[in-house]
């Protein structure tokens, strides 16, 4: 049971940071804090997009290995914290892919907002 109230607490923590960045996204690009990946340092609009897009994607990872990992707890409780932890790096890997593919969907290789025509 130990395990798991680290689990809850770690993810609380998580959370709360992740909502934290939501609500209060970088102003503009630093070293220390925001999303920063090389696609998403193309501008300030392709920044705001690729931080707002990422923290939602973020709360998602936190929340969908809490859930996971309180499920496995009742299965194989002795690798919960294990479970959690991969289930996290594994989400935000994902959630870094699918926002470089928001950003190449949204904007071309100079960050300007790609054209959309209607067919």
């Amino acid at each position: 049971m130990d395990l798991l109230w680290i689990v809850l607490i770690a993810s609380g923590i998580l959370l709360s940071l992740s909502v934290t960045y939501r609500i209060f996204p970088p102003k503009r690009k630093n070293w220390f804090y925001g999303y920063w990946i090389p696609r998403g340092a193309n501008g300030d609009v392709v920044w705001k997009a690729a931080n707002g897009f990422f923290a939602n994607l973020l709360i998602a990872s936190v929340l969908s290995s809490l859930v996971l990992s309180v499920f496995s707890f009742y299965y194989v409780p002795d690798f919960v914290l294990l479970i959690w932890g991969a289930l996290l790096v594994l989400f935000i890997v994902f959630s870094t892919f699918l926002t470089e593919r928001f950003l190449k969907n949204r904007f071309d290789r100079r960050g300007n907002p790609r054209r959309r025509s209607i067919k």
